[in-house]
């Protein structure tokens, strides 16, 4: 809390007039993020990455999170995630 406090004192926040509330906030919902990243050969226009998980285009960058699933599980992502994650 003394770090956001502190945050809350700088030039930055003061100019934008931003300012701290005790209000109640809203429960979070837990969001999934899959199939937003492709997975498929470099003919496929709209794949991402190859099958080792690099992106096209860009050296030395891996995509290593569920984004890469092709479709949602019933379960929890975070396993399945650790595994794509053990792969790269």
């Amino acid at each position: 809390m003394e770090a956001a406090l502190k945050l809350f004192r700088t030039e930055s926040f003061k100019k934008n007039d931003f300012k701290l509330t005790d209000s109640p906030l809203p429960p979070c919902r837990q969001f999934e993020f899959v199939g937003t990243c492709k997975m498929g050969p470099k003919s496929d226009p709209e794949a991402v990455v190859d099958e080792s998980l690099k992106v096209y285009g860009i050296d030395g960058l891996r995509v290593v999170d569920s984004s890469t699933m092709p479709k949602i599980i019933k379960d929890n992502t975070n396993a399945p995630t650790i595994m794509i994650a053990e792969k790269a």
